[in-house]
């Protein structure tokens, strides 16, 4: 049987969705606009040897969901990475993300606090939407460096 797919909402670049391609996984990048990640699947062509491509998908679309689905029919993780900056976008995301996984699905979320409240209503959200999440804090320290 086929190994399971991989799906990246909010591709951007393609950098997480290209580093599993690169690293054996087959996965579908999606965004809002793909050129980005057109441009980067072209140029890792050789390294990515045909595991990852790229379709258009805005968050709530049923279209663009339901080819999603179609694509990667076993959808084993769904990924995401730092795709939230206003609690408005929390509704979309989640619809997006309820109508793509499946009991088996694994789903990974990049996520940056820049503000308490998008965060309270994040983990709210979740719960609302029948996930069980678990939380592994990375704390990011910036070095400044002193200009002389």
């Amino acid at each position: 049987t086929m190994s399971p797919c991989m799906l990246e909402l909010g591709s951007g670049t393609g950098i997480v969705g290209l580093t599993a391609a690169a690293l054996g996984a087959r996965v579908l990048l999606t965004d809002q606009s793909i050129d980005s990640v057109l441009t980067n699947l072209e140029t890792n062509s050789l390294l990515l040897d045909g595991r990852a491509s790229a379709a258009k998908l805005s968050w709530g679309n049923v279209l663009d969901i339901s080819a999603a689905r179609k694509h990667c029919p076993s959808l084993g993780f769904l990924l995401a990475s730092d795709v939230i900056y206003h609690a408005y976008d929390l509704q979309a995301f989640l619809h997006t993300v309820s109508n793509l996984v499946s009991s088996e699905t694994t789903v990974l979320i990049g996520y940056v606090e820049r503000d308490r409240s998008t965060t309270d209503a994040f983990v709210s959200s979740l719960e609302k939407h029948g996930f069980t999440y678990s939380q592994e804090l990375i704390e990011m320290h910036s070095k400044h460096v002193p200009h002389r």
